[in-house]
């Protein structure tokens, strides 16, 4: 099974012509590997010490020893016939799990060499090699759940080998794969034997207000490679405006010594991915064969949970793989009744005091999700809940037994800053997945919830908020449930805004964002109730990277409508798929929604983390674009907004012309803000507006009073000045929205 590079390439080849049925966005070509490396693939020879893991067959020509869960494999390097010296170590393995992240599993493996006479030698975890020329591919799997990414990955460290050591891999956690291990025998010049490494010290490589955009590198010499003058390059990608800066830096490489570089960066808010590389010369390209290595990192002016108010509109989720974020203050997190209270007086807290510990340490608050109860509360048994084994849509027989369950919650989480902030009713009740009780028997629930927090006594406040109205026409379901007396027992009324949040004009037929809204307070108003209302759950699902690029929309839409299953009296579907947008789509879209449901006096607004706001170990765009948008409230009073005159100028603002919107927040006198976008109006065609084209900047018109004030686009690229001529701002909006500030 020893393959030169030459024989390796013939593989390729050859795997790519038998090989015939692959995803139309995969490859069945392996990932590429340095120049005359020596690769052994993955065969019944190897050894399984620990764990399960067996062969499986792939579409690239060659077999995959699964690794499922924590397991161990033993490859015999012998195998591979190697001279001795000094060697460069990696794999090619499965570095993503699901369908858009191609490299979470990374993180999971450990490598280590066992020597002759038995000494275990720790090589570490490995990263990937030059990924902006050599991706991760996607060899399988199912859209918007899992995936079979596969990528070439290498060692922190050069080892001096005899070629009859063995490697040992290690899969901590999750499903990891190896296809097969490379030794790179092409040692003979600078760039291929220093050993590179590159990281952040920022959390999440997410940058935020205060701090320097910096990438720390180490590259480490191997001492059979002796003294030597390199350059370092460092080149920065702006995944926003596609461009890049290049920095080259003399070094001085000390034979057997690791060396540390600490390059800073602007603080322009954006997402950019670094690449470094040893090179001959400051004009020498990075390509392909190049030995370097990548990092992502975004950046955006926001702030930790503990540096912003209670009453922050700007929310989201957490659960056990999706991290608390800056920039948000308030965090919804499912602790599924199910998982925890699994018999009579039996708990298991375990999880929850992870995200509990996470969100507190930052000085967020918790808004607690439930949903479904457990299976041996309800005689009737199971019912929908298909995705939790011992849940069911039925409500307990027993109300006590609930009550129990929230005053144990709240006596276990109580603490002097109020980290436990809200307790949210079973989600989205209109659904039979999720409940298959009466509206009174959820307002009973209400009432549960009531009377467990106060028997547990809490040392602040605990609201209680429903009825969590999934997105979707569900205004019978809302009345129903608000006329059983809902509103008596809750402290703020909750709905989800999923395709609203993409629809602007009350005119659009099914539901949008405004219909939504009056979903929940027509109902209330005609009660005499005034609730304050809350955006507990949305997301914009958008398109996975090409490449490592953002797909921009008008690219998107053309692959869509050539697709065979697009609806054209439906055309935010694909068959019965939600269409998803681009991530700039996306990034605009949750700025503008969040202040037009402001205006609406809803707030807060929590963004579902499971629509990645994470992306390849780093925050994606509509983090960094909800960032500048919290940038920019600081200091403005944003209970007080309200609409401006604004239009498109020439624009008929018929259906398929361009309008615009613009809001006022803020108090005369004080710091204002405007934030101002253009559409594309539709009336004719429901739901969401994912299919529509994207709108450049358009010529537009505020009228307002207000003399002069200070625009800045989504990103803060540029800046310029507004001055007010008879009444009026004139300047020109896109899609993405311009935020117009007022001292």
């Amino acid at each position: 099974m020893r393959h030169t590079f030459i024989a390796y390439c013939l593989s390729l080849l050859l795997s790519s012509i038998l090989t015939q049925t692959v995803l139309a966005d995969s490859s069945n070509a392996l990932p590429r590997l340095p120049d005359q490396s020596t690769v052994l693939f993955a065969n019944q020879s190897h050894t399984v010490t620990d764990g399960k893991a067996w062969l499986t067959q792939t579409t690239m020509g060659h077999h995959n020893y699964h690794m499922h869960g924590p397991s161990t494999l033993q490859f015999n390097l012998s195998e591979m016939k190697l001279e001795p010296g000094t060697y460069r170590l990696g794999l090619i393995t499965r570095t993503g799990t699901t369908w858009r992240d191609s490299r979470n599993q990374i993180k999971q493996y450990r490598i280590k060499l066992i020597t002759a006479d038995k000494q275990a030698i720790e090589l570490g975890t490995p990263s990937l090699l030059n990924e902006k020329q050599n991706p991760p591919i996607r060899e399988s799997g199912k859209e918007n759940a899992y995936a079979n990414w596969f990528g070439t990955v290498v060692l922190p460290n050069a080892s001096e080998l005899n070629g009859k050591e063995i490697l040992e891999v290690t899969n901590l956690a999750g499903h990891g794969g190896v296809i097969a291990i490379w030794a790179d025998t092409n040692l003979t010049n600078t760039a291929s034997a220093t050993l590179l490494k590159m990281q952040t010290p920022a959390k999440h490589n997410a940058f935020i207000l205060g701090q320097t955009p910096t990438v720390e590198v180490s590259l480490t010499q191997p001492a059979a490679s002796g003294d030597q003058d390199a350059l370092l390059k460092l080149q920065r990608y702006d995944m926003i405006t596609k461009t890049t800066d290049q920095t080259v830096l003399p070094v001085k490489l000390l034979a057997g010594q690791t060396i540390h570089i600490k390059h800073p960066y602007p603080t322009t808010p954006g997402l950019y991915r670094v690449t470094a590389a040893l090179v001959d010369s400051a004009d020498s390209p990075i390509t392909a064969d190049t030995v370097a290595v990548e990092q992502l990192y975004a950046c955006t002016p926001t702030k930790w949970a503990k540096d912003l108010p209670d009453d922050w509109p700007l929310a989201a989720h957490v659960d056990r793989r999706v991290v608390a974020l800056p920039g948000f203050k308030h965090f919804r997190y499912f602790a599924h009744w199910s998982r925890i209270h699994t018999a009579p007086g039996v708990y298991h807290w375990e999880h929850f005091d992870e995200k509990y510990n996470e969100v507190k340490n930052i000085g967020g608050k918790l808004m607690i999700a439930y949903d479904g109860s457990p299976i041996w509360t309800s005689s009737r048994g199971k019912a929908g809940m298909a995705w939790v084994k011992n849940a069911t849509a039925y409500p307990p027989d027993d109300m006590t037994v609930l009550e129990d369950y929230i005053a144990a919650m709240v006596s276990r989480y109580d603490d002097a800053q109020g980290t436990i902030d809200s307790l949210e009713l079973n989600n989205e009740p209109n659904t039979k997945a999720r409940w298959q009780g009466t509206p009174e028997q959820y307002v009973q629930t209400a009432k549960a919830f009531k009377n467990g927090i106060k028997r547990a006594t809490p040392s602040h406040p605990i609201k209680v908020v429903g009825p969590a109205i999934s997105a979707g026409d569900h205004r019978t379901t809302t009345r129903k449930l608000f006329n059983a007396g809902l509103l008596d027992y809750v402290d703020a009324v909750s709905a989800h805004w999923y395709e609203e949040i993409m629809s602007f004009e009350s005119q659009t037929p099914i539901n949008n964002l405004i219909r939504h809204v009056t979903m929940l307070k027509d109902p209330m108003e005609k009660l005499g109730k005034d609730l304050p209302m809350i955006n507990s759950e949305c997301g914009i699902g958008f398109r996975a990277r090409m490449d490592g690029e953002i797909l921009d929309q008008d690219t998107i839409n053309a692959a869509d409508q050539a697709d065979e299953s697009w609806n054209r009296e439906e055309k935010w579907l694909i068959g019965p798929k939600w269409r998803r947008v681009s991530e700039y789509r996306a990034a605009a879209t949750y700025v503008a929604g969040t202040v037009m449901l402001m205006n609406y006096k809803v707030s807060p607004t929590y963004y579902f983390s499971h629509f990645d706001f994470m992306e390849d170990d780093a925050p994606s765009l509509p983090w960094v674009s909800i960032g500048q948008l919290g940038y920019h409230l600081n200091g403005v009073d944003y209970h007080t907004i309200k609409p401006l005159d604004a239009h498109v100028i020439g624009s008929a603002e018929k259906d398929g012309d361009p309008k615009a919107l613009a809001y006022l927040l803020g108090n005369p006198g004080e710091k204002q803000l405007i934030v101002a976008w253009s559409f594309l109006s539709d009336t004719t065609m429901g739901r969401s507006k994912h299919w529509q084209a994207w709108l450049n900047p358009v010529d537009i018109q505020i009228t307002t009073d207000i003399k002069q004030a200070t625009a800045s686009d989504l990103y803060g690229r540029k800046s310029w000045q507004l001055q007010n001529t008879v009444g009026k701002f004139k300047l020109k909006v896109g899609e993405e929205p311009v935020f117009i500030t007022v001292k």
